[in-house]
């Protein structure tokens, strides 16, 4: 079932996670991201202010390792949506150069699929990351 606050999404994801010791854990880390909301309205009200930099960048990292290389649709769509939560800009500012490469590497992979995809190229400027032409 799904969780039903964030809070309790994120305690599930970060003993998943830990840190990155649970990225080979792929189907668990697929499951346990496919329970957020599947809307970006029902997403940005389910994470509300809650968004940390750290949960983002653990969210982007375990997309890359959860999705590719057969989920990179589904991977691509979760981080449409997570580019639109609540203070986006500001936290996407603060994480590292491995979570742009993490984002590029699913979204480049998605737009190969269905290039001119007008949300895929919305999501890559949001992160700053260049989908080939």
């Amino acid at each position: 079932s799904s969780p039903k606050t964030f809070a309790v999404f994120e305690r599930s994801f970060e003993a998943l996670w830990a840190n990155g010791k649970g990225r080979e854990r792929k189907e668990e880390l697929q499951k346990c991201l496919l329970q957020l909301p599947d809307t970006t309205s029902a997403l940005t009200g389910f994470v509300g202010q809650a968004m940390t930099e750290d949960m983002l960048s653990g969210l982007v990292l375990a997309t890359e390792s959860a999705m590719l290389p057969h989920g990179a649709a589904a991977g691509a769509a979760l981080l449409c949506r997570l580019s639109k939560v609540k203070r986006f800009e500001m936290l996407w500012m603060f994480v590292g150069n491995k979570e742009k490469i993490a984002v590029e590497r699913v979204l480049v992979q998605a737009f190969s699929i269905s290039a001119g995809d007008s949300e895929l190229l919305a999501a890559a400027k949001a992160y700053g990351v260049k989908l080939p032409a």
